[in-house]
């Protein structure tokens, strides 16, 4: 878990990158949630939800990777994953094929369009 803003701005700063432009888009979610059953309280639960989204843009396409893993490690690792996904976007473009890649979904493989 991460201490504070700044040090999540120092992390990203220090992110490595081929991409034209990358951003960080940070989320924190607290939430309290109060049931009755049977006209009885039931003890309230409270949760917390923490992540980033990176998007990275490569030659002109854009690719998003999404962690819960805020440490530097866990940062520059979904920046791999999107820079990864545009990357081979981007193949796809130069090949001809843009929007042919495919995409396994309900045990078979369909395009994406």
């Amino acid at each position: 878990m991460f201490e504070s803003a700044s040090e999540l701005s120092r992390r990203f700063a220090a992110l490595r990158s081929r991409a034209d432009f990358w951003s960080l888009r940070h989320v924190r979610e607290l939430s309290e949630h109060y049931r009755v059953r049977r006209n009885v309280a039931l003890p309230p639960s409270f949760g917390e939800d923490c992540g980033a989204m990176l998007t990275v843009r490569i030659a002109g396409v854009e690719a998003y990777a999404a962690t819960s893993d805020l440490t530097q490690a866990g940062l520059q690792a979904a920046r791999a994953r999107a820079a990864g996904g545009a990357g081979a976007a981007g193949a796809d473009r130069q090949g001809g094929r843009c929007g042919a890649r495919l995409r396994a979904a309900a045990g078979r493989t369909v395009p994406l369009v």
